[in-house]
């Protein structure tokens, strides 16, 4: 990325970088997006979330449900 984008090296090394490990998704399959989920893979959990959560869920029920799906997607 920065061969193809030297103008960005120092906001891509100081401020993308640092935060590398941290981003949830900040690479997709052969394509970089700079921390920045894209709408459909937003709008999946959002759907997902909505079948398993109602208005009587507690916030542990939630939080065991949204750790699964994030195992579930990064297996």
């Amino acid at each position: 990325m920065i061969d193809l984008f030297p103008e960005c090296q120092s906001y891509m090394t100081k401020a993308l970088y640092l935060n590398h490990s941290s981003c949830a998704k900040s690479y997709l399959p052969f394509q970089f997006n700079g921390r920045i989920q894209s709408t459909q893979n937003v709008e999946s959990f959002n759907a997902i979330i909505k079948k398993a959560v109602n208005s009587t869920s507690t916030s542990t029920f939630c939080k065991q449900n949204a750790e699964m799906l994030k195992s579930a997607k990064t297996s």
